[in-house]
């Protein structure tokens, strides 16, 4: 009874809760270090992690192997175990010991780029969210994705000098996927009616979807801005089964189908470029509309090294990539919120860029 008192009161407050990483599917280091808002940033491969339509302004030849990641041994530790390694009783009992929210992203892929498009394989895009309710009567919600991807990103620019714009692009990125996942939840108690197996289940779910986009360019001089309007997994097809206990996750903007428009405009200095973009997000084909997760990104790029700063109402990062010919090294700052929903205080973490050109 105290059990099922406890949850309706819960579910009052925090039902299906959003859950949101700043590591997206397909992204970037500068992706990252933006709060996501660099739609309209063109002239550097990371564009392309941010809007296909970029294609046409940068168009490079090779293969790089990048590793981005929190820098939180706990919360590596943990997804590690989660996502790899045997379910046990003694790691159960462990995740009740850990601080109340706990979440870890990693992305690890290799790009083959040519003039023509970019491929990419993601064997790893990890994420492990560990949340702890109930002190009295601790419960444990827990969302752990290992998914793998294979991107085939490409553009090309449509119209020049028409409707007050210098050019007009268009880009899409098709992809196959793969979803080793558990979206589940459970109390310490749990543990003496069940097999510790038995609580952490893994489903897989596979298919092909993409993204569309279209940007705007005008010229430099212009007081026109630029804008992007973007499609993300147009067919919604990857299907995550959420259990019926309220107390349970729902990731926001990862894998449901969602919708961008960014605004922004570049400046050439004589120490340097600056680079600004608002982003917008809504749900589904433009729909609902979600100012709460708008966000402001600014890039300052002279250079071997760049300056971005990210700002939202979650999120809040200020990051450096240092540029050399055949490796590039990124770190972030950053105070989040991962459960905006129901988590009070925000997080200070670190994360780490490693990108070799091969």
């Amino acid at each position: 009874m105290l059990k099922k008192i406890l949850i309706i009161l819960f579910s009052l407050v925090a039902n299906a809760f959003n859950v949101t990483h700043q590591i997206r599917p397909g992204g970037s280091f500068e992706s990252l270090s933006l709060a996501n808002s660099c739609s309209t940033m063109t002239g550097d491969k990371f564009s392309l992690g941010c809007n296909p339509a970029s294609f046409p302004y940068f168009q490079s030849e090779g293969i790089s192997l990048s590793f981005l990641g929190k820098a939180d041994g706990d919360s590596i530790d943990n997804g590690r175990d989660l996502i790899f390694d045997p379910i046990t009783e003694d790691l159960i009992r462990k995740l009740f010991e850990e601080k109340s929210f706990n979440s870890f992203t990693f992305d690890g892929t290799i790009r083959f780029n040519t003039s023509l498009f970019e491929l990419s394989y993601t064997p790893y895009f990890l994420i492990a969210d560990l949340y702890i309710f109930n002190p009295a009567f601790p419960e444990i919600s827990v969302n752990l994705l290992n998914r793998e991807t294979l991107n085939l990103t490409s553009g090309d620019e449509i119209f020049r000098n028409r409707f007050g714009f210098k050019s007009i692009s268009v880009g899409y990125n098709l992809y196959y996927f793969n979803n080793y996942y558990s979206n589940t939840s459970f109390s310490l108690f749990d543990l003496t009616q069940n097999q510790p197996e038995e609580l952490i289940k893994f489903q897989d779910d596979s298919g092909f979807d993409g993204n569309f986009s279209i940007l705007l360019k005008s010229e430099k001089s212009s007081w026109i801005p630029d804008f992007s309007f973007q499609v993300m997994n147009i067919l919604d097809a990857a299907e995550f089964n959420i259990p019926s206990n309220p107390i349970r996750q729902r990731t926001l903007f990862l894998f449901e189908r969602y919708s961008r428009i960014g605004l922004g405009k570049e400046f050439e200095t004589d120490y340097g470029g600056l680079q600004v973009n608002f982003e917008t997000f809504f749900l589904d084909f433009y729909e609902e509309f979600y100012l709460e997760q708008s966000s402001l990104g600014i890039r300052y790029n002279l250079n071997l090294f760049s300056l971005n700063f990210g700002m939202s109402k979650y999120y809040q990062n200020i990051g450096a990539l240092f540029r050399s010919e055949n490796m590039n090294v990124g770190i972030n700052y950053s105070r989040e919120r991962d459960a905006p929903t129901i988590q009070s205080t925000s997080d200070n973490s670190t994360y780490i860029l490693i990108e070799v050109g091969l």
